[in-house]
């Protein structure tokens, strides 16, 4: 088994809804998807945000772009920018909240 082999088999422990992920759904103009997420959502004291992001599998969603958006718990998040880990495995998504 490849190294990246193991990596994506360790993925689905990373990508599990009942601990440390989450289902949102993803919009791409008409089209939804369901996908599940780890979402990142860190505030200062002042209650602004630091770091509004998420990472989501390549393989879960292969048609991700900037003009779609993640409705997490009913806010809506538009996708700012997204580029791939090296292994090509995961999405690092740059959010924006209140955003289509």
């Amino acid at each position: 088994m490849s190294f990246k082999d193991q990596i994506k088999a360790d993925l689905d422990v990373f990508f599990n809804a009942d601990e440390f992920a989450e289902e949102v759904e993803y919009y791409e103009g008409a089209i939804s998807s369901s996908v599940i997420v780890q979402f990142f959502d860190e505030e200062s004291g002042l209650g602004d945000s630091l770091i509004r992001k998420l990472i989501v599998k390549c393989e879960d969603l292969p048609n991700l772009s900037k003009s779609g958006y993640f409705d997490i718990k009913t806010i809506k998040y538009g996708v700012i920018d997204f580029v791939p880990d090296e292994q090509g495995l995961i999405f690092n998504v740059v959010l924006r909240k209140g955003m289509e």
